[in-house]
């Protein structure tokens, strides 16, 4: 059963920033390599998983570039009319129709938003961008679905992070085949990892 609780705050100027995505159960949200035929084989038919809401819910993208020519190998953004930010420090500085290529920050593009009639925008991944959104207090919502799939490796759903961050569970619901849909409000930042836990964390290291 769902449980649902009224979500109200925005990062700023009114906008909604949500980062959504699919993992393994492991913590995955693609292969080490960037793929994903393990969601793809995990989805089952006639479910839909709350995309189409989802969807219709957002109006504006902000990627990362590995994730975003991940995306375009699989046929999406082509003819995109969604008004699109592409994160990235080696591809030039571009603006084509909706799609915009940029090395500004995080916080700087979020801000610009509302300028462009975002107001609810679809944070795709990957996990270093993900990481850079948490920290900067640019996540309104992790909205996230748990694919019945061990991966044992790859690409985590956030990367490094300098600090511990808290989450609220907002809404759970599950999906046929095993899925579960979670969604989560960051409440607050715990004190930065000490130079001990690092060195402790390091060590487990594989």
């Amino acid at each position: 059963m769902a449980k649902r609780t009224a979500v109200s705050r925005t990062t700023a100027g009114g906008v909604e920033v949500v980062y959504s995505v699919a993992i393994s159960l492991d913590g995955f949200i693609a292969a080490e390599d960037g793929g994903v035929d393990w969601l793809h084989a995990a989805m089952v038919k006639g479910e839909s998983y709350g995309l189409a809401e989802f969807h219709r819910s957002i109006n504006g993208v902000l990627i990362g570039r590995k994730t975003y020519e991940q995306a375009l190998g699989m046929g999406g953004f082509r003819g995109s009319s969604t008004p699109t930010w592409v994160f990235s420090r080696t591809l030039p500085a571009s603006e084509k129709h909706a799609l915009r290529i940029t090395a500004a920050a995080p916080r700087d593009i979020v801000a610009a938003l509302p300028a462009h009639g975002v107001t609810r925008a679809w944070l795709m991944g990957g996990g270093l961008l993900a990481a850079s959104f948490l920290e900067e207090g640019l996540i309104d919502e992790v909205s996230i679905a748990v694919m019945p799939v061990v991966l044992g490796s790859g690409i985590p759903l956030f990367g490094p992070l300098r600090s511990y961050a808290s989450m609220e569970l907002i809404e759970t619901k599950p999906y046929k085949g095993g899925a579960l849909g979670l969604r989560y409000r960051p409440v607050r930042r715990m004190a930065p990892k000490t130079a001990r836990q690092r060195s402790q964390r390091d060590s487990l290291a594989p």
